[in-house]
């Protein structure tokens, strides 16, 4: 006897194996750990003629990154970036003074604007050195803009298992009804045919097939 095909229980089947193949995937193609930003604008309004001016850059420090640097001048100036080393105290207030660790990582001789960027390793703090060249005063304005990547997991855990957990069940419900679907034999839950029972002429009673010694009789108990 051949199995009969229930698109029923195929239809819903696939649909499961497809949406359970989808939360499988998604558990292990979770997107990666945000990128953060930090911005440091700086501003020299009236940097004077013969007067250089260093600025101190605090952003996040980060094993991998990018960092970028972005100036513009009202005229000619030089500037130049600078890792910085701590070089002593002043004693009025206690302020740490910073200064010019080795050669400038980048610099900008007689220019009205500049862009530079780094990535990789990057440590805080820097300097960024100003000197104005024209006889009048010059207005600076830099910015420093960071990015670096989130050492904080993308989901948390239990949001990867559940997920991962869920498209396997889906899986294993999805199989079992494509299955089902294929190979269940159809009306093997169903009634048999009246055929197949007692004819319901012989179950009519005939008086004539009573035995006349037969003693029908009810007499109750002593």
């Amino acid at each position: 006897m051949y199995a009969s095909v229930r698109t029923g229980l195929v239809v819903v089947g696939v649909v499961l194996a497809v949406v359970g193949a989808g939360l499988t995937l998604s558990a292990f193609f979770q997107p990666g750990a945000p990128s953060l930003t930090q911005v440091n604008p700086l501003a020299a309004p009236n940097l004077q003629p013969g007067q250089p001016r260093t600025m101190v850059v605090w952003l996040q420090n980060t094993s991998s990154g990018t960092l970028e640097l972005n100036w513009v001048s009202s005229a000619t100036v030089n500037v130049s970036v600078y890792r910085a080393t701590n070089c002593g105290f002043v004693n009025a207030n206690a302020r740490v003074i910073f200064c010019p660790d080795g050669a400038a990582l980048v610099s900008w001789p007689s220019n009205s604007s500049g862009h530079w960027n780094t990535t990789g390793a990057i440590a805080f703090p820097l300097l960024l050195n100003l000197q104005n060249l024209g006889p009048t005063p010059v207005t600076v304005n830099a910015v420093f803009d960071e990015v670096w990547a989130s050492t904080s997991p993308a989901v948390p855990t239990w949001i990867f298992l559940s997920t991962l957990a869920g498209g396997v069940a889906c899986i294993s419900l999805g199989a079992v009804a494509i299955f089902l679907g294929l190979f269940l034999r159809s009306g093997l839950y169903s009634r048999p045919p009246s055929g197949n029972g007692p004819d319901p002429d012989d179950l009519e009673f005939d008086p004539g097939d009573l035995d006349p010694d037969d003693d029908l009789s009810y007499e109750p108990p002593e």
